[in-house]
């Protein structure tokens, strides 16, 4: 979708019609990190493209696996949102927020690791999620656990740590892009990297 110069609050949508923009907000382009939390225990890594304070868009690996309501925590933001899903596609889906908002409270193991690493530059949010790894000039993937991230580094868990090069691409969901990242240490079977 791109917003139509010649009819201000319009878009033109993929297949070049004119529609009218029903936001009340302006949304604003970012790339920040957030975690859906549907049931107890359960957290889904999700990219967040866009945001106004009404609603945001969101990537997803799955958008038929996130339910209708869920709260959504958003790294550097110190309380949770409450969404509501406005519509879904195959791997983004638009939320609506609530007005009310949950405190986010870290787990114990996630407030000792940031007292310990406050020499970061953006705190790092605990995720236990499966990743995959592209190594340079190849196509095939390796799985890996995507310990914890945050926009300027991601912790993997990988069992082969000693064959990684220096710089890969790491991808969220098994179908994305990916993101460049280099290697900033290695310890047994894990990896501190940061995006490049």
């Amino acid at each position: 979708m791109t917003v139509s110069s010649e009819l201000p609050g319009h878009f033109v949508n993929n297949r070049g019609f004119v529609r009218v923009d029903r936001r009340t907000k302006q949304r604003d382009q970012i790339f920040k990190f957030g975690i859906i939390t549907c049931e107890p225990g359960r957290r889904i890594l999700s990219v967040i493209k866009n945001i106004s304070p009404t609603g945001a868009l969101l990537e997803v690996d799955s958008a038929q696996e996130i339910p209708e309501q869920f709260t959504l925590a958003i790294e550097s933001e110190s309380s949770a949102r409450v969404c509501r899903v406005a519509w879904r596609k195959a791997k983004q889906i638009a939320v609506d927020f609530d007005a009310a908002r949950r405190e986010v409270k870290p787990e114990r193991q996630e407030q000792r690791q940031n007292e310990r690493q406050e020499r970061r530059q953006s705190p790092r949010r605990n995720l236990d999620a499966t990743g995959w790894i592209r190594l340079d000039g190849g196509f095939a993937m390796r799985e890996c656990k995507i310990v914890d991230i945050s926009t300027t580094g991601v912790r993997l868990a990988i069992p082969f740590a000693g064959r990684i090069p220096e710089t890969f691409t790491l991808l969220l969901f098994k179908h994305a892009q990916g993101h460049r990242v280099r290697m900033i240490w290695r310890r047994a079977n894990q990896i501190g990297a940061k995006f490049i």
